[in-house]
């Protein structure tokens, strides 16, 4: 089994990875994306660009995974990690709950596409990751 790093907002890194996978004759097993940029603040003061900079790592990135992966044989599928803001909001993190609630209707229109593709919404950990971040 062999782990491949890279950075699906660059399109032709992602695509090299996935060559360099299947060019080797290996079958292109689970793809995993972990992305995720907060820029707190409540809906009202919220601007075009925060938006983008949240939503472009998850959900550009997630979206570039698709497309890259689907003319592919089948992998053993597609997790993208999302995040219980989704569903139950946070204070002023609207634009990073529509992010991960992009990533949970991607891998529901994968499944109906007949991929194997999950959303995985995680907890907030003390001290871990975004959870860690003031912002």
């Amino acid at each position: 089994m062999r782990v491949l790093a890279c950075d699906a907002a660059v399109t032709s890194d992602m695509m090299a990875a996935i060559c360099v996978t299947v060019g080797a004759g290996a079958r292109l097993g689970c793809v995993l994306h972990a992305a995720g940029v907060t820029d707190d603040r409540t809906i009202q003061h919220t601007e075009s660009s925060q938006l983008t900079a949240v939503l472009a790592p998850k959900a550009s990135c997630a979206w570039s995974l698709h497309g890259g992966t689907s003319s592919l044989p089948p992998s053993e599928g597609v997790l993208l990690l999302s995040s219980v803001t989704a569903a139950f909001g946070n204070f002023g993190q609207s634009n990073y709950a529509v992010a991960n609630a992009y990533l949970d209707a991607l891998a529901v229109c994968m499944r109906a596409q007949g991929r194997t593709a999950s959303s995985l919404q995680s907890l907030p950990v003390a001290g871990i990751g975004l959870s860690n971040t003031k912002t």
